[in-house]
């Protein structure tokens, strides 16, 4: 509803006409959501004289090191490629929590500047996908499935070509491949994050091979 509201008042071209012409716009966003200062813990003051300032707060107030560490109970591992912990460190007894995993915007507020500090748009996540891999690139809600709403990992599963390992006593090359469940519209929009963004067949691959052979030998080895 915000995404329409604000393409409807400013046209729905509005990320992508040439910068010049839209800087004074832009940049009121960044600094009215700005990310930036809502990690550190400031507080937003709309002042007398109509500039909007960033103030420094030691109470009261929630910084993306809290935000971490408030989801830590229900988020432990990073919701693209649950490989990797989520965590938030105090130091020093200090409110402020200066090491803690990274906040992807899953709308890039480079595009979307007014779901800088909108908390369904933070998700906590690992610098490899948040930095490396997903970055800039332009997902939305109507194209991909969100962590906080919808069943991520219901989308796929994860398959290896067995027929290729041979013996249970040697490693031997084989994939990691993924399949995706569901009707056309869910399998294309895990497509879009997890193939297209995330890129999660490769990272497996180079990730957990080692794992994946361990299970097929116990799986050989076992009874029924």
């Amino acid at each position: 509803d915000i995404q329409c509201e604000v393409e409807s008042s400013f046209g729905k071209d509005f990320i992508s006409i040439p910068k010049e012409e839209k800087a004074a716009t832009f940049n009121l966003l960044r600094r009215i959501f700005n990310y930036d200062a809502f990690r550190d813990g400031k507080i937003l003051e709309f002042g007398k004289d109509g500039v909007v300032r960033w103030r420094q707060c030691k109470a009261n107030s929630l910084s993306g090191g809290d935000f971490v560490r408030i989801l830590n109970p229900v988020v432990k591992y990073c919701p693209y490629c649950n490989a990797d912990t989520i965590y938030a460190v105090k130091i020093c007894g200090r409110r402020v929590l200066p090491y803690a995993s990274a906040l992807d915007h899953f709308m890039p507020r480079s595009h979307f500047p007014y779901f800088g500090i909108s908390l369904c748009n933070l998700v906590p996540s690992c610098t490899r996908c948040n930095s490396s891999l997903k970055g800039d690139s332009v997902v939305t809600f109507a194209d991909a499935p969100h962590p906080y709403r919808d069943n991520v990992y219901g989308n796929f599963r994860f398959y290896v070509t067995a027929n290729s390992i041979t013996s249970i006593g040697q490693d031997c090359d084989f994939d990691i491949s993924v399949k995706y469940m569901g009707g056309m519209a869910q399998q294309n929009k895990a497509k879009h994050l997890f193939d297209d963004v995330l890129h999660i067949g490769d990272v497996y691959n180079q990730l957990f091979k080692r794992e994946t052979l361990d299970v097929i030998k116990k799986l050989r080895l076992l009874t029924k």
